[in-house]
C-alpha cells in the first residue's frame, strides 16, 4: 500500500526541511552551529516526524489530491504536533520548554508537510 517512492520522498522532505528549519534558527537565534540543530532535526524528523507523516498519508490515502485533501494533510500533521508539544510539556514546569522548541516543533510540522505536498507534484519514478 506505501512504497518505496513515498518512503524516499518522506526521507527527500525530512532532510530538506531540516536543512531549511535550522538555517531558519541559525539566522534567527543562533545560539550554536548550523550543524547542531541541523542534527536535532533530523533525528525529530525521522524519528516523530516521517513516521507520523507515514500515518497522515495512511489515513488520507482513499482520497483524490485536492484542497481539500491538502488541508486535511496540513490539519492532521498540525494535530500530531500539537500532541507531541504536549506530551513534552505535560510534566514539566512552564519554563522548561522555551517558545522556540514548541515553535520548532509546529514549524517542522509545517515544513514536512509543505515540502511533501510539494514533492509529491515531482515524478520520483524511474
Amino acid at each position: 500500500m506505501f512504497t518505496k517512492v513515498a518512503i524516499v520522498r518522506k526521507v527527500i522532505s525530512g532532510i530538506l526541511m531540516s536543512l531549511i528549519l535550522s538555517l531558519v534558527l541559525l539566522l534567527i537565534h543562533g545560539y550554536t552551529s548550523f550543524f547542531v540543530y541541523f542534527i536535532y532535526f533530523l533525528i525529530g524528523t525521522f524519528v516523530i516526524g516521517v513516521p507520523f507523516s507515514i500515518v497522515t498519508d495512511l489515513i488520507l490515502s482513499k482520497k483524490k489530491m485536492s484542497i481539500s485533501y491538502l488541508l486535511q494533510g496540513l490539519v492532521l500533521h498540525l494535530v500530531f504536533a500539537g500532541i507531541i508539544v504536549f506530551l513534552l510539556t505535560f510534566t514539566e514546569s512552564d519554563d522548561m520548554y522555551p517558545n522556540v522548541l514548541i515553535n520548532s516543533v509546529f514549524g517542522a510540522a509545517v515544513g514536512l508537510w509543505l515540502v511533501d505536498s510539494f514533492l509529491k507534484k515531482i515524478p520520483l519514478n524511474n
